[in-house]
């Protein structure tokens, strides 16, 4: 049984899974819900274990806690006591008494210092000036004894306008005058006297006061000391009671999952009887079947790849060659029932990605090499079937839609198709002009559809290469490089006879034709070294008939995303 159940986790998720595999569908699904039910079921029990445990060991726990708390307590209001430091309003008894020291002191010595600064102002104005000071003033036998003063003096006033100087009552008048001055003059006395016994008193006061002080403040640094133990114990006990307060809440937690008896753990979905057997895997296989065709055919691409003795790329062309690929020349496609015609294409889809290929040749040969640019072009290839005449007629004709002065010349004598391309009479052409049967004014013939003009191959009765030979084909390209802007010629294979090979030696440049996915490489370089021994000066090479969505995944490696952006660019 153990080995037909599998029991995984679902990703990195926390979801479990439970398999079975048995013969009877039914039973797998009751076992897998049997295991499931029970799984649960052991988590509820296990949970419950564990929580009374937790709640036993917290409950014996917490009693020995609360006997440390109470310990740790008492500890400091001991050393409170023993130590001094009992509290009151918030701080200790010391405390309090070092500012009420502090306090007394500050009121005795500003005391003091009133005292004598009054005591120092009354010895300033001396005895005399004793009777006028504000203390003396400010007693009250002295203020009566001023106010008999006053009515004597009066008195003296009012006898010295009725009677003589040296009449008996006056003079009885003069003296208790006498008498009473020198009364306020003693009392003003014993008011000095009495200030100078309260400087003392606050000088002693003020001293007594700052000698408790200073004992006092001697032990407050005992009193420190003793704090620094208190707020030790003070620690032990606020730790103790944190720790018991947490205990508590763990106590309270425990004894809840224990009342609620929850799983931690619960079914998502049962099983249900499968309706298909889970063996063998139909989808697998089919899958392990389509990757391995998959791996089969991406192998044999490679293989065929490597086989490929063909060119799809002008980085290929320029690697393998040697010489600069010129820009590629796309094929024309068609509809489903008709094929076009290059030379009607170029003039009725100027804007086609053909034409701006051709245009594109134009403006390569133009700066290419850093040379002065070609005006008289032979168009070669290798074997018949490659485009050379195709490229050489549509190249000639975009030129003439441009405006330039053009001519093309068919110097193919074997095998010359540009009469039947153009749709012109074949009789007189380029073999009479060389053999001198014609005059080349006479065998021009003008392009129906454009300005270009055409030299056609003719009816050649001699053998081609005498023709070429005797002097008569390069006077006839000097004629014709001096009434054109460009002379545009198109040749035999160079495989196939040696006539390109004279012909090439009498042209500004040579453009070599190649077709994508045709030609070999080794016909190619051989083509190319023939031309080269010939003397011609090879302009590049140029790749014909270019599949441009496979071209796009050799030059680009996205050929999606390159059509459609190259799309907007081209108008047919």
């Amino acid at each position: 049984m153990l080995d037909r159940i599998e029991v995984s986790r679902e990703g990195r998720s926390r979801v479990i899974s439970v398999s079975v595999e048995h013969h009877d569908p039914v039973m797998a699904a009751r076992i897998a819900n049997a295991v499931a039910d029970t799984y649960v079921a052991t988590r509820i029990e296990a949970r419950v274990e564990a929580a009374t445990k937790a709640t036993v060991w917290l409950q014996d726990r917490l009693a020995d806690l609360r006997s440390s708390v109470t310990q740790s307590e008492t500890a400091v209001e001991r050393y409170r006591q023993r130590s001094g430091l009992l509290e009151g309003n918030g701080s200790t008894i010391i405390s309090q008494q070092l500012s009420d020291l502090s306090a007394r002191l500050a009121a005795a010595r500003a005391r003091r210092v009133g005292l004598e600064s009054k005591l120092e102002r009354v010895e300033a104005a001396g005895e005399g000036g004793w009777v006028n000071m504000p203390e003396a003033l400010a007693h009250p036998l002295i203020s009566d004894l001023r106010a008999e003063e006053y009515g004597l003096n009066r008195r003296l006033a009012e006898l010295g306008a009725d009677i003589g100087p040296n009449y008996s009552q006056r003079r009885k008048l003069e003296a208790q005058l006498q008498r009473i001055r020198a009364d306020i003059a003693t009392e003003a006395q014993r008011v000095v006297v009495a200030l100078r016994r309260e400087v003392e008193v606050a000088r002693v006061e003020e001293a007594t006061v700052a000698e408790a002080l200073e004992a006092l403040t001697s032990a407050v640094g005992d009193l420190n000391i003793n704090q620094g133990a208190l707020r030790a114990l003070e620690r032990e006990a606020t730790a103790n009671q944190a720790v018991l307060e947490t205990f508590l809440q763990w106590l309270k937690r425990t004894a809840g999952v224990q009342q609620l008896q929850e799983a931690d753990a619960q079914v998502i979905s049962y099983a249900e009887t499968p309706l298909h057997p889970s063996f063998p895997k139909k989808k697998l296989f089919v899958a392990l079947a389509f990757i391995g065709s998959l791996s089969a055919a991406a192998a044999l691409a490679l293989i065929m790849e490597s086989l490929d003795r063909s060119f799809r790329s002008p980085r290929q062309i320029e690697r393998l060659t040697g010489y600069r690929g010129l820009p590629v020349i796309p094929a024309i496609r068609g509809g489903w029932f008709r094929r076009e015609d290059p030379l009607k294409y170029v003039l009725r889809y100027p804007r086609s990605s053909y034409t701006e290929a051709l245009r594109s040749l134009h403006a390569g040969l133009a700066v290419g090499g850093g040379r002065a640019r070609p005006h008289s072009i032979l168009i070669a290839s290798a074997y018949p079937c490659e485009g050379k005449t195709t490229v050489a007629a549509c190249y000639a004709r975009v030129l003439a839609n441009q405006g330039f002065s053009v001519t093309l010349v068919d110097a193919d004598l074997r095998h010359g198709r540009a009469a039947e391309r153009f749709g012109l009479s074949s009789s007189v052409g380029l073999a009479e002009v060389l053999a001198g049967d014609a005059e080349l004014e006479t065998a021009m013939q003008r392009d129906p559809e454009t300005s270009l003009r055409v030299v056609v191959a003719g009816q050649c009765r001699q053998s081609p290469q005498e023709l070429l030979h005797n002097g008569m084909f390069a006077a006839c390209m000097g004629q014709l490089r001096t009434m054109n802007d460009f002379v545009i010629v198109d040749s035999p294979p160079v495989l196939a006879v040696s006539d390109a090979s004279l012909i090439a030696r009498n042209l500004d440049a040579t453009v070599y034709v190649t077709r994508w996915g045709v030609t070999s490489r080794e016909e190619a370089r051989t083509g190319l070294r023939l031309l080269q021994d010939a003397g011609a000066n090879i302009a590049g090479v140029v790749l014909n008939a270019t599949d441009l969505g496979k071209y796009a995944e050799f030059a680009y490696g996205r050929p999606h995303i390159y059509k459609k952006a190259m799309a907007h660019y081209y108008g047919g």
